[in-house]
This record gives structure tokens, sequence and C-alpha cells, in this order.
């Protein structure tokens, strides 16, 4: 069996490991199970290992599952050139296109955090969605949890566009079946080989079920009560470690 394993939430809990987090990934790599981490963040896969370093964990970039795989492919596949791709400097760099928000066939909403958007942005992405362009997007998560507290996502943002521009915008990262299936390519596995641990059931858990994996739901970060009752998991459990007993 291989893993795909949710980053923020299930490992991390904002600046801290979660629970038996450091662990699990111990025994996961003393083992030799082949394992990818998941995120629907776009900060780039150095960074990311660098903030699994600082609790303890060691991974490569290239074991770093992000949106900006599924999002580059989908940009070459339709042979789209010139797209506004809303996020910092840092996050723009990481999507193989032209940057152009004055003529642009697409809008990639990436972040909306890092680079403080502001009203005036908002309203001229809008103006584009008004006159047609299609957009796509790196999460539908309408926000994440910093510590106690919960903090606006990029899906938040797309579901105000959605609602106000009546239009639908394509997630490519958690949990569309695109983002689940360059993960699954990417460990050269079938579906049913992988199994998909995460805190939440509405990205994590639905993803996983819809790509045909195993799905884990893990009592931790986002997870409240019961909802494990609003998706189908393979199994939940309070602890990391119970997968590997």
């Amino acid at each position: 069996m291989k893993y795909f394993i949710d980053l923020d939430g299930t490992l991390l809990n904002h600046k801290l490991a979660s629970m038996d987090a450091v662990s699990f990934m111990n025994e996961i790599q003393r083992r030799n199970i082949e394992y990818r981490i998941m995120t629907n963040s776009i900060k780039s896969p150095v960074r990311i290992v660098e903030r699994l370093k600082s609790v303890g964990i060691g991974v490569k970039k290239e074991s770093i599952l992000s949106p900006i795989h599924s999002i580059n492919a989908y940009l070459q596949q339709h042979n789209i050139r010139k797209a506004y791709v809303v996020g910092s400097a840092l996050e723009r760099e990481q999507v193989k296109t032209e940057n152009n928000s004055e003529e642009p066939e697409i809008i990639a909403l990436i972040d909306f955090e890092k680079n403080n958007v502001t009203y005036n942005e908002l309203q001229k992405i809008y103006y584009f969605m008004q006159k047609g362009v299609p957009a796509i997007a790196a999460s539908g998560s309408p926000y994440y949890s910093k510590g106690k507290s919960k903090c606006l996502d990029t899906g938040a943002f797309v579901h105000l566009f959605e609602k106000t521009a009546h239009i639908s915008i394509k997630i490519l990262g958690k949990p569309s079946i695109a983002y689940f299936s360059s993960g699954i390519a990417a460990l050269h596995a079938g579906p049913t080989e992988i199994t998909v641990v995460g805190d939440d059931w509405s990205t994590d858990i639905i993803g996983a079920v819809n790509a045909g994996c195993h799905a884990i739901l893990v009592k931790t970060g986002k997870y409240q009560t019961g909802d494990e009752n609003k998706c189908k998991p393979t199994k939940v459990v309070s602890k990391l470690m119970d997968l590997l007993v």
C-alpha cells in the first residue's frame, strides 16, 4: 500500500507537528513505504519541506503533491498561453504560462492572502468573469485552520465569484479527480493501491473516494464529530499510528 498524507491538520497544526505525526512519518520511511504529502498550498515545495523539517519530519521536495501539478497540466492540455494568475510572485512563478492580467485567456485563482488582494483587484477579476473569461482554482476549501482560529481560504472567493458571476470554476486542487490522478500517476500505482489519510472530509476523503482510493479520516485538524457521516471513509482513526498496527 502507498500513501497520500495530508499536510495541514494531519501532519501539521500550524507551526507544530500534529500528535504522533513525527513517529508516523519515521515509521513510514523506515518501512520504505512510498508516499506523497498532499496539500492545497501552492507554496514552493522547498518551503513546504522546510516547514516539515522544522518539526522533525524530513521529506524530499519530490514528495510534495500540490495543485500546481494539475494546474500546469491543465494549462498545457488546453494550450493556454496567457493566464491572469492571482497570487504572490513566488506562487505565480510556479505556473508555467505567461502571467497576463490585461488580456487573459483564463483566470487562475491561486491565493488571495499572501499578496493582500484588494477590492479593486477582486472587482477586476469579477469584470473578466462577466466577459466570459473562464476560471480555474487551486482550492475549493473555504477556510484553513491556524491554531484555534479559522482563516479565509481560496475556496471562499471561489464560492463568491461563482455565486455573483453565475459561473462554474474548475477546482484543480483537492478534492478534484485531476489532483488525485496526478498523484496516482506520480506513484505509478492504481487507485486501489493508494490509501489517502486526511482530516478534512470535504476535500481529503471525498476526493479519495471519488478517485477510487482507500480513505482514512483522522480525528485531528478540521475534524468535527459526525464528519464521518458526511462521507464514506474506509476507516476513522484517532491517531496516525493506528494505521500501522
